[in-house]
């Protein structure tokens, strides 16, 4: 469960943030509570590690908020839910590891179209980074 779950969210959100330019407060909502109820049923992480790797959301949307929503934030919220059901070295694995994908991502717009303005979605870089974690041995 801990392993399958934020890999849905982070698929169904990937999906949704690329056709609508959206995170479902809904499907956030349901994880959030389906890790609670995990860690309750001691499924999951211990319930610091939890807290601890929700702080990375918690801190991502104090920097949204400071931002006036430069850092998206839904993004900050998922980041929030996925410390939930992966603890706090695991999310802030899965963060820098979308950050370097985006930031190489950009460079090759850059390169390509020459454009600093344009904005794609960051949730898909989210679940590909999760996807590279499960298959990369620590």
């Amino acid at each position: 469960m801990r392993t399958i779950l934020p890999g849905i969210l982070l698929l169904y959100t990937a999906l949704t943030d690329i056709k609508e330019r959206t995170i479902s407060g809904i499907a956030l909502i349901i994880f959030t509570l389906a890790g609670i109820f995990c860690m309750c049923l001691g499924r999951s992480l211990n319930p610091l590690d939890s807290v601890m790797g929700a702080l990375i959301g918690v801190f991502l949307i104090m920097v949204s908020l400071c931002s006036k929503g430069e850092l998206g934030m839904g993004d900050a919220l998922l980041l929030l839910v996925t410390g939930i059901f992966l603890g706090f070295e695991q999310n802030l694995t899965l963060l820098l590891s979308a950050l370097v994908m985006s930031s190489l991502f950009s460079l090759l717009l850059l390169i390509k179209e020459r454009n600093m303005k344009k904005e794609y979605p960051f949730v898909p870089f989210l679940f590909l980074s999760y996807i590279l974690i499960l298959f990369t041995p620590l």
